[in-house]
């Protein structure tokens, strides 16, 4: 089940006062951080299907279509990650600096996506632990 909890935590961080480029990057990182966990929370229980002799249950079709898919989740976060990483987002945030001109979103200037970005990358372990335990808060919290 997908929760929409990314448009959530951006009003969350806006009500706070939190800038909008820290406010968008710190969402993108999130998204990515819950992409991972989520195929390599796919990954186990295949594994763990496996190793329990279940797997074999498993048609042939169904196997290549789940393998397929991890694969191809596998090239999408590592775009998506390497998207962050390379500056790549800069078209998005001349989008959304656009949209905002004729909007009543309530922020201007420059959203520094990448910077806001590079920031939060620098502590990697803190930041997955962050993102790791916010997701479980709204999990846990939503239903």
């Amino acid at each position: 089940m997908f929760l929409p909890v990314a448009p959530v935590g951006a009003r969350l961080l806006a009500f706070s006062g939190v800038p909008a480029g820290p406010a968008g990057a710190s969402i993108l990182a999130d998204l990515l951080i819950q992409s991972f966990s989520g195929l390599l929370f796919t990954i186990a229980v295949l594994v763990l299907l496996a190793a329990n002799g279940r797997g074999s249950s498993l048609t042939g079709g169904l196997m290549f279509g789940i393998v397929f898919g991890i694969v191809l989740g596998i090239l999408a976060i590592g775009g998506f990650y390497v998207t962050q990483r390379a500056g790549l987002l800069a078209p998005v945030e001349r989008a959304v600096l656009a949209a905002a001109c004729w909007s009543k979103t309530g922020f201007s200037g420059e959203l520094q996506l990448h910077d806001n970005l590079q920031r939060i990358y620098e502590n990697a372990v803190a930041t997955l632990r962050a993102a790791w335990l916010a997701g479980t808060a709204e999990v846990w919290i939503g239903p």
